[in-house]
């Protein structure tokens, strides 16, 4: 199974985006998953209480995710895209 996790580089703040190709039937599996990769990515992703941080935006195949994101199926060729919101 192949899911593609793209972060934004604004979500890092870095200038590069990051591509990772995962497994998981949730978005918060293959979050998990990229997490155990790549351990400053929690920083990024969550608060201190490991809630996703408000500011994260998800979408899937292109569709903002709005509830009950950590727990959205996703499934085999999905393309996950995690966003920083910076305002306007």
């Amino acid at each position: 199974m192949s899911i593609t996790f793209r972060i934004d580089g604004s979500v890092l703040d870095f200038k590069k985006e990051v591509i990772m190709e995962v497994g998981g039937s949730t978005v918060g599996a293959g979050i998990d998953y990229l997490v155990q990769q790549q351990a400053s990515l929690v920083k990024a992703l969550f608060d201190e209480k490991g809630n996703l941080e408000p500011f994260n935006y998800i979408k899937i195949n292109g569709n903002y995710v709005t509830s009950n994101v950590l727990t959205m199926p996703i499934k085999d060729g999905d393309r996950i895209e995690i966003i920083k919101f910076r305002g306007c």
